[in-house]
């Protein structure tokens, strides 16, 4: 399959995907590298890292067929699935519990101002709850 580049739309549209994978997943697709600290990226390619100009002299497919089998070498650990860590390894570097955590946040944001009758610093609203404090499974907005 052959794609015609009129007026560089193909290339416009490869230097988009690039920067997407650079600035998202911080991957240097052209030096087929991923870097876990976004800090380092910048110092060590420069804040823009794009192709270079296409060569003078025509390369020869067997080139262009080497040259793409050493590249998807190089790229295939990067775009591969990774292991997914246990719940016992996760538990060791501190994996919370979702439920436990929306609980913390709701009664970290929420002021009660009178019986029954509770503030959401965050957004203003007042909203009615009966008993206890706030739970994401009890709310009832109070249109004031």
């Amino acid at each position: 399959m052959r794609i015609s580049n009129r007026d560089g739309v193909v290339d416009q549209v490869l230097d988009k995907l690039l920067l997407y994978l650079r600035i998202v997943h911080s991957i240097d697709y052209y030096n087929t590298c991923e870097y876990p600290n976004e800090d380092e990226m910048p110092n060590r390619c420069g804040i823009v890292h794009v192709r270079g100009p296409l060569p003078p002299n025509r390369v020869s497919q067997h080139e262009v067929a080497e040259w793409q089998k050493l590249f998807e070498e190089k790229l295939t650990p990067l775009f591969s699935v990774r292991e997914c860590l246990s719940e016992e390894d996760a538990a060791k570097m501190g994996k919370k519990d979702p439920e436990q955590e929306v609980e913390k946040f709701i009664l970290a944001n929420t002021q009660e101002l009178a019986k029954d009758k509770w503030l959401c610093p965050l957004s203003g609203k007042k909203f009615k709850v009966s008993g206890s404090p706030p739970s994401r499974t009890m709310y009832k907005p109070v249109r004031v």
